[in-house]
């Protein structure tokens, strides 16, 4: 079994510590999924990307406010997919191999990691291994309330609804924090050139979600984020029967439609 000076779970921002100072320890990363973590994949960078080009749209729109006049003929939002990830995946992918093949000191471990003895890990790769120092930078994950999970409605996160080959005709967004924020600025502002999209932002002060959740023939899109503060879903095509358990959402979320 082999043991390092240093395991570290995690490649986001625990892989930002590695530095030089470390060139003479022997250092495992253990990541279960994409390299380089929340933030560069499907957190911070790619949301601000898509605001960026949301923010392009609306200047032209807006245009006409400052004596300018201007035309926008449309938004294509598979270039506006390929741009953000054709810039974002190829720095996971280099920065995998600069671990797996340009640091001689340390081991990338690709897994399904877990603790099965102290300071003693299952890679997830078929090896186990041991070490003096263990730091845990797991970073974040959505949370999806159980009312949602077994309702048996599809639902995205923001694991996956950067990545929709196309924009839904519908979305809701409950949760009002920074990033929920971020994608309805986003989306909407690359939607609504259509006039078919409807993007919201839930808040506790929405007074109209309740029948935004209640309609029938809205096909929504509710998209959860775990690191806001307040949990958020996805469904899509909501039946009415599903009401209680949307009325139950809005509790654990304080969204009420009467406040």
């Amino acid at each position: 079994m082999r043991n390092f000076d240093l395991v570290v779970v995690g490649s986001g921002s625990g892989n930002g510590i590695l530095d030089s100072n470390f060139d003479d320890l022997d250092v495992a990363i253990l990541e279960r999924g994409i390299f380089g973590g929340t933030c560069i994949n499907v957190g911070c960078i790619p949301t601000k990307m898509y605001v960026y080009a949301a923010e392009q749209a609306l200047a032209v729109r807006n245009a006409h406010r400052f004596g300018v006049d201007a035309h926008l003929d449309g938004v294509r939002w598979c270039d506006i997919v390929d741009r953000v990830f054709g810039r974002i995946d190829p720095i996971s992918v280099g920065g995998a191999r600069y671990r797996a093949e340009g640091t001689p000191n340390t081991t990338l471990f690709t897994g399904d990691a877990r603790f099965v003895g102290p300071r003693t890990l299952d890679t997830g790769t078929g090896e186990t291994i041991t070490a003096d120092r263990i730091v845990i930078a797991g970073g974040s994950r959505p949370v999806v309330p159980a009312v949602v999970r077994d309702s048996g409605v599809p639902f995205r996160t923001n694991d996956d609804v950067m990545r929709l080959p196309e924009l839904p005709e519908h979305l809701i967004i409950l949760g009002a924090g920074y990033i929920a924020s971020e994608f309805a600025k986003g989306i909407s502002a690359e939607q609504s050139l259509s006039d078919e999209a409807k993007a919201r932002a839930g808040t506790s002060k929405d007074a109209g979600l309740g029948a935004l959740l209640n309609d029938e023939n809205q096909q929504t899109i509710l998209t959860a984020f775990s690191n806001v503060g307040r949990a958020a879903v996805a469904m899509e095509g909501l039946p009415r029967q599903l009401e209680p358990a949307l009325a139950a959402i809005r509790h654990s979320l304080s969204l009420d439609p009467h406040d």
